[in-house]
């Protein structure tokens, strides 16, 4: 039970509010936060994690597949890799 705690503990993030940044500047940190933190993180929770933020993202690879993407650029919006359903690239765009 109590390893069960620690794991529902380790997948919840916050980061702070700061009533002065921007959305860019907010998807910034994530992406740090993601390439820092979340790599090779299972693809589920790092979804339920950014989805919890109300962040931006799209899934542009999952292993050997690139997927299409359109070319708008969105510097609030975190792009996704995935290499066997674990998290190995983010990045803006």
């Amino acid at each position: 039970m109590e390893n069960n705690k620690f794991e529902a503990e380790r997948f919840k993030f916050t980061i702070p509010k700061d009533d002065f940044a921007t959305d860019e500047q907010k998807a910034q940190i994530w992406t740090e936060y993601l390439h820092e933190s979340l790599n090779r993180f299972p693809k589920d929770k790092v979804i339920e994690i950014l989805k919890d933020q109300n962040q931006i993202y799209r899934i542009v690879k999952e292993d050997d597949n690139s997927y299409m993407i359109t070319q708008d650029l969105m510097p609030n919006r975190i792009n996704l890799e995935f290499e066997n359903g674990y998290l190995t690239n983010s990045y803006l765009g």
